[in-house]
């Protein structure tokens, strides 16, 4: 899987952009642009004052509703209040049209559709990272810049154009609604990986098993050839790990996998994990090499005394 970074390049058709005429190119160059909305996709707003399109948002719900289509979007350097294409926040817009008053020089442009997929992320995951921005402001400088509210001002400062700056060689100040969108595709990329990691991963000091993002709790896991058990916390369990059938295992305090078909010594005593793993108890077990039978007792521990050659098969059972 690409990087999160390289991967919302390719989302947004190949690279990051900070101005809108750029970031529609993109876009229209892979064959993404409509004039039909769907979830996730950027929604260009041409300017009659600017003679251009200058304006761009994140569609993060649809309805059609007989011809006409009512959607929300998200949008930065904007307003709450009305249509504003330097408003100061990152807000949630409301619109309804029909497709013939998309294009052109009508206030909604046109419709591009990222490219969504298992490599970068999904329509939803966009539209997650968009929907938590709501409420960001502007700053007056260069201070405060992760905080929704803090160092309000107008002087287009923001965390968005700090990381564009940063990690694209952008403009910062700038006008910031493509700013915004590039930041979102990242940051949703960011999370489609996490969200897609299968694997163990160290966390303070212990080890915890996520699948597709999801930390395992409180279940066995199969890891490779090997089987391993987690907490109800989700951390890796080792050494003795007792069921609610009172059948005991043993994890192997360097890895934590399940031990099995073997003698084990802890603390000086010796114990026999049959091939399923379960410490055999009550039981024989079979010398591999002799005509000689071993004894556990109810709680496992070998008891020497009783090796024999004639086991009271009557009474115990063998176990494998």
């Amino acid at each position: 899987m690409l990087n999160a970074f390289l991967a919302g390049k390719k989302l947004m058709g190949g690279d990051y952009s900070q101005f809108t005429l750029a970031g529609k190119a993109l876009l229209s160059r892979q064959g993404r642009i409509s004039r039909e909305p769907h979830i996730g996709d950027k929604v260009y707003f041409y300017s009659q004052s600017l003679g251009r399109v200058a304006h761009v948002g994140i569609v993060v719900s649809v309805e059609k509703i007989g011809d006409r289509y009512n959607i929300e979007t998200v949008e930065g350097n904007t307003s709450s209040v009305s249509f504003d294409r330097n408003g100061g926040c990152v807000a949630r817009k409301k619109y309804s049209f029909a497709l013939a008053e998309v294009g052109g020089t009508n206030r909604i442009n046109c419709f591009c559709s990222p490219l969504f997929g298992d490599n970068t992320c999904t329509a939803e995951e966009l539209v997650k990272v968009a929907c938590e921005e709501i409420g960001y402001e502007e700053k007056a400088s260069n201070a405060g810049l992760d905080g929704k509210h803090t160092n309000v001002g107008r002087n287009n400062y923001t965390k968005y154009g700090e990381w564009y700056k940063e990690n694209c060689d952008g403009n910062h100040p700038a006008y910031w609604c493509e700013q915004f969108t590039s930041w979102c595709a990242y940051k949703a990329c960011e999370m489609h990986k996490k969200n897609s990691f299968t694997g163990w991963v160290q966390f303070d000091g212990k080890w915890i098993y996520e699948l597709n993002g999801v930390v395992l709790k409180g279940q066995w896991i199969k890891s490779g050839d090997r089987w391993y058990v987690t907490d109800e916390a989700g951390y890796m369990i080792t050494g003795w790990f007792k069921q609610e059938n009172d059948e005991w295992y043993y994890l192997n305090p360097r890895d934590g996998a399940m031990l099995s078909g073997k003698w084990i010594n802890v603390d000086g005593t010796d114990y026999y994990l049959t091939s399923s793993g379960v410490m055999a108890k009550s039981g024989y077990i079979k010398d591999s090499d002799k005509e000689l039978y071993y004894w556990v007792d109810n709680k496992g521990k070998y008891q020497k005394e009783y090796d024999t050659v004639a086991p009271e098969f009557d009474e115990y059972e063998l176990i494998e």
